[in-house]
């Protein structure tokens, strides 16, 4: 059975291995004893819609099997861009949510979710993944790799991926606030011209639009 060796993992690492997939829906999936031995080996470099495109079922379940040194702490899971609402399990135990699988419930695929691995759970030397991933008819419509694909989740030391997650925010979004800075500088140098020259409306109007922008900020 497919299983990644996070053992001797220094720093973060997506899980590059062949994870087993199921369509369907049962909460028995997620426990680590479950016999999942007839189930489908997917490469999560390549794309769900070979196994399931046709059928295009609203709930997938993948299982992986890590291997993991007992002595290990601060083991953390990160996971992004999955689908709009999911769940992974460690060992049986949910460690992430994101927005309701069913009834599906969407929330928003962007964010990153990042959950610490109980130490407990690493004393067996195995960790056992287990993903319930909604799948919406749109995603399988309009996605090219609707569900899980490898770089939507990543294991690691949780202060190294919190820090990789602020270095990508910080990153991606850096420009954008660079912008709204400048919008909001504007606007308040609209201000002084308005105070000075009562006369020329069109500078309040800036200062307002400039005010707008730094309620959206947050």
């Amino acid at each position: 059975l497919p299983v990644f060796d996070a053992s001797r993992l220094h720093g973060a690492s997506t899980l590059q291995a062949q994870w087993l997939v199921h369509a369907g829906d049962d909460p028995a999936y997620a426990q680590p004893d479950f016999d999942d031995s007839e189930w489908t080996r997917f490469d999560p470099a390549t794309y769900i819609t070979a196994i399931y495109g046709k059928s295009r079922p609203p709930v997938i379940w993948y299982r992986l099997r890590v291997k993991v040194d007992p002595s290990q702490t601060d083991l953390a899971l990160d996971a992004s861009h999955i689908s709009r609402a999911f769940e992974i399990y460690a060992n049986g135990e949910r460690v992430i949510r994101l927005g309701r699988v069913v009834p599906f419930g969407p929330y928003t695929d962007d964010a990153h979710m990042l959950a610490p691995i109980p130490k407990q759970m690493l004393a067996s030397g195995t960790l056992v993944l287990a993903m319930r991933v909604a799948v919406a008819p749109i995603e399988w419509r309009n996605e090219v790799a609707p569900g899980y694909d490898i770089d939507n989740l990543t294991i690691g030391q949780y202060k190294t991926l919190e820090r990789e997650n602020w270095l990508d925010i910080i990153g991606s979004h850096a420009i954008d606030w660079l912008d709204d800075l400048m919008f909001i500088g504007l606007g308040l140098i609209a201000l002084v011209l308005y105070i000075s020259q009562r006369s020329q409306k069109e500078y309040l109007w800036i200062f307002a639009a400039g005010v707008l922008q730094l309620l959206e900020m947050p």
